[in-house]
């Protein structure tokens, strides 16, 4: 599931730094309402919101660590 927003996410992205280092304007990502969103804010801990549903823990930053080493692996290395 992490790999596939990702990946969704990965072209939005792309698309976003040409636009910017050309000076032309960001197009908007917005992702569903059920979406499982994960950031680490600081000292090993991470945020993490599903819906109305919030999380936050250093336990939790653990988990992301292992999920984003996971989607980086099933990259090809150049």
């Amino acid at each position: 599931a992490a790999a596939n927003l990702a990946l969704r996410q990965a072209p939005v992205l792309a698309a976003n730094l040409a636009r910017a280092l050309a000076s032309e304007p960001l197009r908007r990502y917005k992702p569903g309402r059920r979406t499982l969103s994960i950031i680490t804010t600081s000292n090993d801990y991470a945020l993490a919101r599903y819906g109305n549903q919030v999380w936050g823990g250093k336990w939790l930053e653990r988990w992301k660590y292992r999920r984003d080493r996971k989607v980086m692996a099933s990259f090809p290395r150049a």
